[in-house]
Parts: C-alpha cells; structure tokens; sequence
C-alpha cells in the first residue's frame, strides 16, 4: 500500500498505522479539490505545509471493461462449435424443452455479459474517448455465439429451423451466421426461419441485445 502523510511517501502498514495513530483526526469522504468524484469515500488527511488536502490511500479506478463479464458468451460459443460439429447428422426426438430451456437461460446470461462490457467500454471515466473499435470484440463474441448456439440446435433438433439451410457442417454453420449477422444489424433472416417458440426466444434475446447496443451508441453520441 502506498500512502501520502506529509509530503512523505510510505509504503507499509506500520508506516501507515503510525500515521493513523499520530496524527489530527482524520476527516472522512472529503472530496479532492478539482475532483470531487475521485475519491469519495476515502480517508483524508489535513496536510500541514500547504493545507491542501491528500488522501491517505487511492482506490484504483479500473481503466477498461472487465473481461470476466464476456467469458459466458465465449466458453457457450465454444461449447456449441464442440457439440455442434461432433453430433452433426444426428438428430434427437426428445429432451427438447428442457434441452432449449437452459440454453434460452444461457443465452440471456452470456448475453448481459456482453451488454455489461460494452455498457463499461463507454461509460468508464478514462474511456470517454471510446470508438467502434473498442465494441468489436464483444460485437463478434454475440454474433458467433448465436450463430453457433443455433447450428447446435438444428444439429440436435432439425425441426426447431426451416428454410435455406446448408447441407454440410461448414455451410450448415454458415446459414446460421448469417441469420446471426442479419438477427444483430437490420433483422434479415436470409431466408432461415425459427419454427419453435425455443428458437424464436433465442432470436428475439439476439435482437434484443441489438436494440440494447444500438440505444446505447446513440445515446452517448447525441
């Protein structure tokens, strides 16, 4: 820990215990001149030779978004291509509810990950300079989630999707990219087609998710 008492730097508990303990009381949740956000909270300390405040310790403030908040979407999307690719041509006939019930409920977990770690990138203090390229990460974390999370489900159930759909692996997942792609820009569904309530839940999580990160952007820029 390094504290400022004084003038001095200390770097050690018993520097700072004696400070604490030698000293005029000490005023708590004073803000710092020029920064009254800063250092809310934080124990402060009158200093003598110039009677300016300084605080006895800082908190960090984190200076970007926490990447634990996308590992939901990152290990999903890397189950469903595992899953996915290895039961492919192999259709199921039952366990469907329970089988789309917890992957609607991962869904939406992996999804307010990724909303929480844009929200952050745009909203931190020292990030207030955040562009396009800052989202990208998170933006095709989503996109190949859901893209893979729906090719699992079609491998495993064939009738939760209808319409244009690929006939190997590869372009059988590149079908569901594009409904992917299209479900988080401008709602396209190149001709793919949720046939059951399950599916069309995941969808509508996917755009929702869209929606959310589309009102955020606007709302930062105007």
């Amino acid at each position: 820990m390094i504290i400022f008492w004084n003038g001095v730097t200390h770097t050690n508990d018993f520097n700072y215990r004696y400070a604490v303990n030698h000293s005029n009381p000490v005023n708590y949740y004073q803000p710092q001149p020029g920064n009254p956000r800063k250092l809310w909270g934080c124990p402060m300390q009158q200093n003598s030779w110039n009677n300016g405040i300084h605080p006895l310790f800082e908190p960090s403030i984190p200076s970007r978004a926490n990447l634990i908040l996308l590992t939901p979407a990152i290990f999903g999307a890397a189950a469903a291509l595992t899953v996915g690719f290895s039961l492919y041509g192999r259709s199921f006939s039952r366990g469907y509810s329970k089988f789309i019930f917890f992957v609607n409920i991962y869904a939406i977990i992996a999804s307010l990950g990724a909303g929480t770690y844009i929200f952050e990138t745009l909203t931190l203090e020292e990030r207030k300079d955040a562009k396009l390229k800052d989202i990208i990460l998170p933006l095709i974390t989503v996109i190949l989630f859901f893209a893979l999370l729906f090719n699992l489900v079609y491998s495993l159930y064939p009738s939760s999707f209808s319409g244009t759909i690929g006939k190997t692996r590869v372009t059988q997942f590149i079908s569901f990219l594009s409904l992917s792609i299209g479900s988080i820009s401008v709602g396209e569904t190149f001709n793919v087609t949720p046939e059951k309530s399950g599916t069309q839940i995941m969808a509508a999580v996917e755009s929702f998710w869209n929606l959310f990160v589309l009102s955020l952007l606007i709302s930062l820029i105007t």
